[in-house]
């Protein structure tokens, strides 16, 4: 049902002058300046606390209109078009200067699912960002907790690029993850904003988490908690979404010790920062012919995806979203047989986006057909 102020908005349409105006719609840092649209055509997404400037185009003079908000206790707008939000609700800002006005619909979301992004390269992405798919309006901002700890930022690729620190360090590795997939398909099913965090180390072991890893992606996480609090910014949910376990197949780690240390790095997200599930993405298998026919054609990673099934579907900590990667054939893999391409990355987000949400949403784990084990998991 709509609102009062859409019915009104939708009935006089076409009575407003219409004037285009390039779009760039971002909740990004203070500083950042958003053009008035075309009448009734998007919608402004931002958070609680946030000010953002309007721009109406080159060369016009914000000073010289009249502006105004529908609902002031929502966003509220000063005489230079800076809106500054105040409360979850939706709005209608107005600039008029005689016959000529802009109108900008604004949505204020007052609550948001806080996701950590963790585990190792695949995580990490190396992907193609060309490839990566357009972020949907509004439907996540990324917490930078080494390079912006003050801001949030939409969601761009490659995600957490930079985000290095002394034990999460990928250098330059990243260049397109599954990351804004995921996002786009968890969004659609919640209606709900993900803050994602990025919390990844390249080549990292399962033991390497549990031992020190896991500390500083804690770390991360509560910094993010901490300023969405100052924000007064509603955390609905906290999770992490986990893709890992290549190095653990690659240097013949058991089934038992992986679930071990999984459990463990699972405990420590919960005492600290009150996460309340682990998603975990499975991983792939082994292409890599040379190495495969050194070891009598013993694919390395099946241990791991045994694990990583057995975590998923017996362990109350940890969701299954994804198991596709462990029937793709090696046209998903760049050369190394080890790295995803970005079609790969993106097949994947989707399915562990869909598979989470659908699990927020009814609290039970998903039901998937694995081709890899030809059987469906049922829970």
């Amino acid at each position: 049902m709509k609102r009062e102020w859409e019915k009104s908005f939708s009935k006089n349409f076409t009575k407003v002058v219409m004037i285009s105006i390039g779009v760039v719609f971002a909740c990004l840092l203070i500083t950042q300046t958003v053009h008035a649209t075309t009448v009734g055509t998007q919608t402004l997404y931002l958070l609680k606390g946030d000010k953002k400037q309007i721009s109406l185009g080159k060369n016009i003079n914000p000073k010289k209109y009249k502006w105004s908000s529908r609902n002031k206790k929502v966003a509220s707008v000063n005489s230079n078009g800076q809106i500054t939000t105040h409360k979850k609700g939706y709005t209608l800002i107005t600039a008029k200067r005689g016959k000529k006005q802009y109108k900008i619909k604004v949505c204020v979301r007052g609550e948001v699912d806080l996701i950590v992004f963790a585990g190792q390269s695949n995580m990490s992405g190396k992907g193609d960002v060309a490839l990566v798919p357009t972020l949907i309006e509004g439907a996540g901002f990324e917490y930078k907790a080494v390079t912006a700890p003050d801001s949030l930022n939409q969601i761009s690729e490659p995600f957490g690029k930079y985000e290095n620190s002394q034990e999460l360090n990928d250098g330059d590795f990243k260049s397109g993850s599954l990351v804004t997939a995921f996002v786009n398909s968890y969004y659609k099913k919640t209606n709900v904003p993900v803050v994602a965090v990025s919390a990844t180390r390249v080549g990292s072991s399962s033991q390497w988490w549990k031992n020190s890893l896991v500390v500083e992606a804690s770390n991360r996480c509560e910094k993010a908690i901490s300023y969405l609090k100052k924000r007064k910014i509603k955390i609905r949910h906290r999770y992490v979404v986990w893709f890992q376990g290549e190095s653990d197949g690659l240097r013949g780690e058991t089934e038992a010790t992986y679930i071990n240390y999984m459990n463990d790095i699972s405990n420590y997200f919960r005492k600290k920062n009150k996460i309340e599930r682990i998603f975990l993405i499975r991983i792939g298998r082994y292409y890599n012919p040379k190495a495969l026919i050194q070891s009598r054609w013993t694919n390395p990673f099946d241990t791991i995806v045994r694990a990583q099934t057995n975590l998923g579907m017996n362990h109350s900590k940890f969701v299954l979203v994804s198991v596709k990667a462990a029937s793709f054939d090696e046209s998903y893999y760049y050369s190394d047989g080890i790295h995803l391409t970005q079609y790969g990355l993106n097949t994947l987000g989707y399915e562990a986006g869909e598979n989470a949400a659908y699990y927020v949403q009814t609290k039970k784990k998903p039901e998937m057909y694995d081709e890899y084990l030809q059987r469906r998991l049922l829970y």
